[in-house]
């Protein structure tokens, strides 16, 4: 089934959800090359491997993180197996003042392991 794009899926949700996008991928980008992947239950973000998947829900946005090992912080839902040599991170977010430095440096973490 053809996906969407990212601006349907974004557009069917509240105003918040588009801010943690955009702060997300905005970070993102300034890292490098992304390919942003929207299907109608998120957006998958990759580079060389899947980075990130960024889920809506109704009252949150589920950001998953793909890296070689769980995160631990009080953020953190949920870690379980991923594929080969990845653990996946589980955040819930909110609202954009949660894209703070601490979600940016393991954002860029999750970007350097899964780009060659």
């Amino acid at each position: 089934v053809p996906g969407i794009t990212v601006g349907d899926l974004v557009a069917r949700h509240p105003p918040w959800v588009g801010e943690i996008y955009n702060a997300i991928i905005e970070h993102l980008i300034g890292l490098g090359p992304i390919h942003e992947d929207a299907v109608n239950v998120g957006i998958f973000l990759k580079s060389d491997r899947k980075i990130a998947e960024f889920r809506p829900r109704v009252r949150s946005v589920l950001l998953s993180l793909y890296l070689p090992y769980g995160l631990s912080d009080p953020r953190i839902a949920r870690v379980l197996p991923a594929s080969g040599d990845r653990l996946v991170s589980m955040i819930n977010l909110t609202g954009v003042d949660q894209v703070d430095d601490q979600l940016r440096e393991w954002l860029t973490e999750a970007y350097d392991f899964n780009t060659d």
